[in-house]
């Protein structure tokens, strides 16, 4: 890919006249939204600018400080920065073969040695936010890092019954909005500040769920406090972790002025978790009024090492308060934190100052390390060096995923975090080109560093490509990034161009949306559902911003112009009648899946209850000390175990009767048989042998199977000590990861190129096109893309919050909604065969699917009286698209 311009440069200084580079950058970015060419002379200085700052020392300084490095293009800093190989080996010199630290709760050598390393620690860390001399800040150490330094601060200052009150702003990390649940708790209110379209806060009521306190004199909801005499805690973060963007000043001092008007005792916290590793916030430097009362960080976040260190930084303003409130006596106190106490009466006083906060032994191994954490730190340059060379990496980034276009002009990407955009107009109109590392502010809002570009990249018609499939995309070139919400809900959402009342929860309790997973705006609204986020550091180079530009280019840009594409065509929606009507889809193999993660068994035809397949999933294995289930994913040999069931004939009907589960494995002589009668007996949960297995957040409730043959043949089988769970029988859920049945489509597998039995299908449909469809389709073979794929599949499902559910119907009598993409993991990866792992499969369902391949449906209602075998398939049957307004999952 060619050198592309950049109109944000973090050269310090060039052989160009700075006023000359700011011109040639200016008139790259007035056209730079509008034009997808360049020039030979903006590309030499964009490869000059990129030699000149990032240098032997920084591009080599990634594999000298960890080889790891060497393997990947490490873009997740503001997660974590990758640990120095040589931190850690100075740190455990210094702790093996220097000195021997010992408890500081005790009193002999070893002990003073560890309290003076404390001591030295905390004089560091308050020098590294450049804190005022003479005591007017303390350093508490806090266990578990910032998220318990934050825990700390809300049970340190809010009080029950004092109606105390919190504000924070809406870009804030999930840990700082936690606290808003310990104020409901103890009585008081609770306010989020959202940014309005001027960039000011405005205050809005977060109402809690109306549990009352009790206090000594009465009961009282916190909702109904009266302002004047109170404390109110303003938190907010110096740097957005989602997206970079720094704090507005002004905004913090106009709400402290606001608070202290309505007659409130006003403190702040601020959150440095993210701008302490390249722009820790200096406290001398600020206006006294400004400064913050409580500052939390992480040591990790700074270092990569040590985890499970916070800094708490308290103003003796703040401690103060703590100790005329007397907090300190009144909340739970741990060892260490005692300064006189008696086990037989309620006789106890805490230390003054932050050793009356810090409870229990510290973790003062990790403390002691601190000293050469900072040597280190320093000795590749600090923090001024650190901002330049990932600010840099940043602009690069931000700066060519700008101009990227698909070939009808539209953007291909959409950048948040509007320094970026005021960092642009800065160029325009200032002389101060090269200061503004330093000085840059804009409308008061400092830009604390250039390192993160947080991005959704869009379809050439401007909808947008899921995050999942992004990342999939640049992990496949060893590429790591963070996606998603990145523990920032708030900032998450503003990133809506919708305004949907309630999203969270509707996207919740409709589509099942969590934390942390895969889906995809496929799956919901069309809104995104986070971001994807690259973040440098220390040792950051232009090449890992390279990377991440030529991934997206070849992965998501549209090089065909619309008109190439047939768009002059009437369109055919995936749900209109007219594609639906095209093809014969009918079932072509049934598959039952009686024990999650081994083999199935098929059948020409089955029966269909409310749960799913009968057997289907019924039968569980689990570890037998931790009882997590067992998967493909750490014992694939779990596909050799293969399944059949026993019949007998019934005498007094024409039919027959299911009696045992017949297991075989491959190498293996016995031959398992399982009663499948068994749950027909008493299933009581208070006797011996019950068992809660987790599938995916969800519980089930299971036994263990009472042959114990069965769990010794399967820990033989498996090489591992488990155990056969059996599903409760009136339970309405298999151990099926969502809902009870997938259905997985021949020609989606052979567009990709992939054996069908990866997916792990119970239904397998085929596809007859008609004569006129099947040539149609041949005239635009040459011109298909990604879009073609699971266009069948979308007709199935629905891609909005709403009451209408698209689904499809087997026959006259089975109706499955309530469909969704299926989310596949790295299990598509092993051969159902063999076991082995082939790679391949799993790369082009990330890199071609959006990391989807199937839809998941639940079973709905039929209107007919359900019974043992109301429903059969079978197949050869035929499958229609319809239209229901029944979209709750049977459960």
């Amino acid at each position: 890919m060619p050198s592309l311009p950049i109109f944000f440069s973090a050269c310090v200084s060039s052989s160009k006249s700075a006023a000359a580079r700011k011109q040639r950058h200016l008139r790259w970015f007035n056209n730079a939204l509008t034009s997808t060419s360049e020039t030979e002379e903006d590309g030499v200085i964009a490869a000059a600018c990129s030699e000149k700052l990032v240098g032997e020392e920084f591009s080599s300084l990634s594999s000298k400080e960890n080889s790891g490095t060497k393997r990947m293009m490490y873009c997740d800093y503001n997660g974590c920065p990758p640990v120095s190989s040589r931190l850690i080996q100075n740190c455990t010199r210094e702790h093996t073969e220097s000195m021997v630290l010992g408890n500081p709760h005790s009193k002999n050598a070893s002990a003073s040695i560890a309290e003076k390393a404390i001591h030295e620690s905390r004089s560091l860390v308050l020098k590294h936010f450049n804190a005022p001399e003479f005591g007017e800040y303390h350093c508490v150490f806090v266990n578990g890092g910032a998220t318990n330094a934050v825990q700390l601060v809300g049970d340190a200052f809010f009080s029950v019954g004092k109606r105390d009150a919190l504000s924070y702003a809406m870009d804030n990390h999930t840990s700082v909005v936690g606290l808003r649940n310990l104020v409901w708790s103890r009585g008081g209110d609770v306010f989020v500040l959202v940014e309005n379209e001027e960039e000011e806060w405005t205050s809005v009521k977060v109402n809690d769920c109306g549990a009352k306190i009790k206090t000594k004199k009465k009961w009282f909801k916190g909702n109904k406090s009266n302002p004047r005499g109170r404390k109110h805690l303003l938190a907010y973060a110096d740097e957005s972790n989602f997206h970079g963007q720094g704090v507005r000043e002004a905004c913090v001092k106009r709400k402290m002025e606001e608070i202290c008007r309505e007659g409130s005792e006003c403190f702040t916290l601020l959150d440095a978790s993210k701008s302490a590793a390249m722009r820790p916030v200096m406290l001398k430097d600020m206006e006294k009024e400004l400064r913050p009362d409580f500052i939390v960080a992480s040591a990790y976040k700074i270092f990569g090492y040590p985890t499970g260190v916070g800094f708490l930084l308290v103003s003796n303003r703040a401690m103060e308060m703590i100790e005329r409130n007397e907090n300190m006596n009144r909340k739970y106190f741990g060892g260490g934190t005692a300064k006189a106490i008696d086990a037989k009466t309620n006789f106890f006083i805490a230390k003054e100052n932050a050793s009356g906060l810090e409870r229990g032994t510290l973790p003062f191994q990790q403390i002691a390390a601190l000293p050469k954490c900072f040597e280190w730190y320093q000795s590749i340059g600090g923090s001024e060096m650190i901002r330049i060379n990932a600010g840099h990496v940043g602009e690069v980034l931000a700066s060519r995923l700008w101009n990227l276009r698909h070939a009808n002009g539209k953007p291909v990407v959409e950048i948040y975090g509007s320094q970026w955009r005021h960092l642009a107009e800065h160029l325009k109109n200032q002389s101060d080109y090269d200061d503004r590392y330093e000085k840059l502010t804009y409308d008061g809002r400092k830009i604390v560093s250039l390192s993160t570009v947080a991005f959704n990249v869009l379809n050439d018609d401007g909808t947008h490509v899921g995050y999942s499939k992004v990342e999939r995309a640049l992990a496949s070139q060893n590429i790591v990034v963070r996606t998603g919400c990145c523990c920032n809900p708030g900032a998450c959402e503003s990133i809506r161009k919708k305004k949907i009342e309630n999203r969270v929860k509707k996207l919740y309790e409709t589509k099942g949306k969590v934390c942390g997973d895969d889906m995809g705006v496929d799956d919901t609204d069309g809104e995104p559902l986070g971001c994807v986020r690259a973040s440098f550091g220390y040792a950051s180079r232009v090449s890992d911003a390279k990377a991440i530009i030529e991934t997206i280019e070849r992965e998501f840009v549209c090089h065909a112009r619309m008109t190439d594409r047939g768009a002059n065509e009437a369109p055919e929606t995936p749900s209109s009648p007219s594609s639906s009507s095209s093809s014969l889809v009918t079932i072509s193999k049934i598959n039952v899946f009686p024990i999650k993660s081994c083999a199935p068994f098929s059948v020409e035809k089955w029966y269909l209850l409310p749960s799913g397949l009968l057997f289907d999933r019924k039968y569980v294995l689990i570890e037998k000390q931790s009882g997590i289930p067992l998967s493909q994913k750490s014992y694939p040999q779990m596909v050799r175990i293969t399944p059949s069931v026993e019949t007998i004939d019934l005498e007094d009907v024409n039919g027959y009767a299911f009696t045992y589960l017949v297991l075989t494995c491959s190498g293996i002589k016995e031959t398992l048989r399982i009663d499948l009668n068994e749950d027909g007996k008493e299933f009581d949960l208070s006797r011996e042998g019950n068992v809660s297995v987790s599938i995916r957040g969800s519980t089930r409730e299971a036994r263990l199977v009472r042959d114990p043959a069965a769990h010794e043949w399967f820990s033989k089988v498996l090489n591992v000590e488990c155990c056969l769970a059996l599903l409760k029988d009136e339970t309405k859920r298999t151990f099926a990861n969502t809902s009870p049945i997938l259905i997985a489509s021949e020609r989606s597998a052979k567009s990709l190129g992939c054996d069908i039995s990866r997916f792990r299908a119970n239904i397998i449909v085929s596809e007859k096109e008609n004569e006129d469809v099947e040539k149609k389709k041949s005239k635009k073979k040459s011109s298909s893309n990604d879009n073609d794929l699971f266009l069948l599949e979308k007709t199935w499902i629905s891609t909005s919050i709403s009451n209408e559910n698209v689904g499809i119907k087997i026959r006259d009598t089975v109706t499955l909604g309530n469909g969704r993409f299926c989310h596949r993991c790295e299990s598509v990866a092993i051969d159902q065969t063999t076991g082995k792992r082939d790679e391949k499969t799993w790369e082009i369902i990330m890199r071609k699917a959006a990391n989807t391949f199937g839809v998941s449906f639940d079973v709905l209602p039929n209107g007919q009286e359900e019974g043992f075998m109301s429903n059969t398939i079978a197949v050869g049957d035929e499958i229609h698209s319809v239209h229901s307004n029944y979209s709750a999952p049977l459960t």
